[in-house]
Parts: C-alpha cells; structure tokens; sequence
C-alpha cells in the first residue's frame, strides 16, 4: 500500500510580470518548495484593482470573478490532491508535472483526454479573445459576443441548473432549449437578435472542429440551428447596413439651416455631423478621438489611426475647405489642447477600450437625439443620424467619379469588397446611367466643329475627327 505523503509544499495565487497594454497582468499558480517558487501562468489576466492579494481571489466587482474564483480554486484542488497521494519525494520536477497538468502514469489515457477539453464556455470566450487579438474584430464586437457568451453560461447555470459541458458533450437540445428560452421567457421576439446570440457559440464550435478537438459529425446539427427568418437568409456574422442618405441640395439646405441655430450645443453637434461629411466620412469614434496631432494644417489632411480597424487610412483624409473652417472654429474655441471635438478629457486614456466604447455609445446617442429634432425641423425626408454624414459623402463620392479603390481607402473599410458590398446599388446606378448615355449617342447627326479651310475640308469629310466626350456624373473621357 501506498504511503500518503502528508508535507505537500503550499500553493498560493498572485499577479506577476508587467501589465499588458489593458493594464491587466497575469495570474499565476506557485508553490514554495526548498524556499524557491515553482510557478506556472494560469492564463487568465486581470487589473490589479480587481484583484484581492490578501484572500487571492478576483473581487465580487469584477463582473466574472465567480467563474473565474470557481476555476482558480479547481485548479489548486486538482494538485493538490495529486501532490496528496504521490508516492515519493515532491521535487521541483514532481511539482511541475503536475502543475502542467500531467497525471500519474496509471490515469487512463481516456480519462486524461476527457479532463483535457474545455467547456464551451471557457473555448468561446478563449476564441473570442483570440479573433479580437487578430484585429478579426473591434472592441464592442467583442464586447457584445462576450455577454453572448455569457447569458449562455448564465442559462445553463441557473435556468438549467447544470454543469458547463464540455466541447465534446454538447447536445442539440441544450441549443432548442436555450432558444425557447430566449423567445418565451425573455420575449426576444426578433428572430435576428436570438440567432445574433448564438454566433459567438457557433463560431467557437467551428473553430474546435477546424483544430480537431472535435468531430464535425458530433456537432453539424448544432451549428447550423438558427431561427429562420422570412425576409432572407441569416448571416452568421456580418449583416449589410440600410443605406441612407442626403442628397447635395438637401445637404445644402440642413447646411444653412444649422446657422441659425440658436442654441449652441445644437450648433456644436451639426459642426461634428459637417464635419463628418466633409473630412470624407469619418465615423464618429474617429470624431471622438480626433486629436490636434492628427491634424496637418499646411497640407490640409488628418492622418490617424482608426479606432475601428486598430490602422491608419490607406491614404492621409484631406479637408475640403468646409472642414478646415469647422477645424478653424473649434480651435478658436481653445477649450481642449488635445482632442479637437472636447468630447474626452485630455488625460483620457485611449488604451482602456471599455471606457472609450461607453463613451461613443453615451455620445452617439446624444447626438441622435439632437439631429432627431434638427431633421425634423428642416424637414428632411428621414431622421438624420451621425452615421448619414458618412454614407452621404460615400454616395456623393460614387455619383462623382471617384474610384472605388480610393473610396475604399478614404473610408477606412478593411477591403474594397466591403465598399462594394455596403454600395453596391450605387455602383449599378452609376454604371446604368453611364451605359444610357452611350446607347442615347446619335452617330447620324451632323456634330458641330469650328469653321476649317478649304485645304482640310476634303480630308475632313473623308476621316471626321471624333472629339472627347466626357461620359455621365463620371468626369473620366469616354473615347468612341
């Protein structure tokens, strides 16, 4: 029989190495041995204000500090209990093994396999994690599929009163039953907002297939189990916008409208929403952040990392000379000497993403609510929001001949497909009026030239010169 070594050195918790760009550091798992720690990282990250040193647990503040106490205090249990029952001296190496997660020789290899899957929760979020790492995404994207994730983790805990599964016990089921759940407890009646919650479940399930944790086989039924909807068909992940816009005449009118606009926060909003227009449609997190560094006043132009794509445009933004008079003006303002728009404080700190996200929401919907009462006062024919500045100069752009290569860089997109896809309706106008103008063009008339001399009039009427003519809104020669 086995003797029970009963000095098994002491674990502890506590947060090591520097901070990462998030101000997070690493929790690490250590136990003292010959007066020299052996340590390990958990992998798990977290601020040092939510972090208590003295119990070595997350702070209940923290908003997943029950999950993630519950997996610290799993994790030190299991060694534990392995260091318990070894049979021999716990060296520096015993120590490690464990701490690596290797078992005993005699574990069956079944049951170690078994151990070695994640829960789906813990592989969603870890995917998630992973996609926003790769810039795959922006930060409220990753945001919103992390609360996805956890009102699926919530469910199953408290509505279902079970365990997490792991990635290899998942059951259709589970998923119908999630779905009843979200449609007659919750009354999502949208069927697009419950499919919207299970992408980020889908995708990590996917993604466990495509790294063989899985068998595509055990989980084709789960992945493709969204809501149908009439309209069309759901798409996993991106959605096309409804593109709305102004035309230049009623841009000009709500132009001279908002100079007479006497209350100055109003006038101050309709000077970001011009601005937008003019500086090539820039969004409104770019208007937020937008810093006098950025600004390049000789040559008129801003050039700026996007918060959107973590990237500079592929080209410098020029300013046309409306936007330069808006930039003019608020630097007359004097009232912030970093950010241009005085909409953060100058200390703010760009890095922390979840401040800046609550921020462009709580301010977005401010200035929707201002330019509500606006459009409806100039009588536009939609309610005006900021994000019609942006499509209207996109719109704009196209009507004017600007390629779509350019167009594609000015706005910041990730790939002139998204261009394509977001204007597609513009690009078919634009190539049907232009094919129009070629089918209208009457080669039996006579065209009109200057008066020539005699000695050309013979060698005219044998070879007539063609002149250059300029196709449709395009402003590029066409040549027959």
């Amino acid at each position: 029989m086995k003797q029970v070594n009963m000095e098994i050195p002491g674990g502890s918790f506590a947060l090591l190495n520097k901070p990462n760009q998030k101000g997070e550091q690493c929790v690490y798992i250590r136990y003292c041995i010959n007066r020299k720690y052996v340590k390990r990282s958990v992998d798990i990250w977290i601020k040092p204000d939510d972090w208590d040193t003295k119990t070595q647990t997350v702070k209940p503040s923290h908003p997943n500090a029950t999950r993630i106490n519950n997996r610290l205090n799993n994790l030190k249990v299991t060694i534990d209990a392995k260091l318990l029952v070894h049979d021999g001296p716990i060296t520096s190496d015993v120590l490690k093994m464990y701490m690596d997660g290797n078992d005993r020789p005699e574990v069956k290899e079944a049951e170690q396999q078994k151990q070695a899957l994640p829960t789906i929760i813990e592989y969603a979020l870890e995917v998630n994690d992973h996609l926003y790492n790769k810039s795959h995404f922006g930060y409220s994207t990753w945001y919103n599929k992390k609360k996805c994730i956890e009102a699926f983790e919530f469910f199953i805990l408290n509505i279902e009163k079970a365990e997490v599964p792991r990635l290899d016990e998942l059951k259709l089921d589970l998923f119908d039953r999630y779905i009843n759940y979200r449609k007659n407890i919750l009354k999502n009646g949208s069927a697009e907002a419950m499919n919207k919650t299970l992408v980020p479940l889908y995708a990590a399930i996917r993604y466990a297939v495509d790294n063989g944790l899985i068998e595509q086989k055990n989980v084709a039924p789960i992945v493709n189990n969204y809501i149908p909807v009439k309209s069309r068909k759901y798409t996993s992940d991106t959605e096309e916008e409804r593109v709305r816009y102004l035309t230049p005449e009623q841009m000009r009118r709500l132009w001279e409208y908002s100079r007479d606009i006497s209350r100055e926060s109003t006038r101050k909003i309709m000077d970001m929403f011009f601005f937008a227009y003019y500086a090539c449609g820039m969004r409104i997190s770019d208007i937020i952040t937008l810093e006098w560094k950025h600004i390049d006043f000789q040559k008129c132009q801003i050039v700026k990392r996007q918060v959107k794509t973590k990237q500079e445009a592929g080209v410098p933004t020029p300013l046309s000379p409306k936007a330069m008079e808006i930039l003019y003006r608020w630097k007359g303002y004097n009232r912030n000497s970093r950010f241009v728009f005085n909409l953060l404080d100058e200390d703010f700190d760009l890095n922390d993403e979840r401040a800046l996200m609550m921020s462009r929401n709580t301010k977005d919907k401010t200035f929707n609510k201002s330019l509500l009462a606006v459009s409806r006062n100039a009588k536009m024919p939609f309610n005006v929001t900021m994000h019609t500045a942006r499509h209207s100069f996109a719109v704009h752009a196209i009507n004017n001949g600007i390629s779509l290569y350019l167009l594609s860089k000015l706005m910041g997109h990730a790939t002139i497909i998204t261009t394509e896809k977001i204007y597609a309706r513009f690009l078919e106008e634009k190539v049907s009026d232009e094919v129009q103008f070629i089918m209208e063009m009457d080669l039996s008339k006579t065209p009109r030239y200057p008066a020539k001399s005699k000695e050309n009039e013979a060698a005219t009427a044998v070879s007539p010169t063609i002149p250059v003519s300029k196709s449709y809104r395009s402003g590029y020669p066409l040549r027959t």
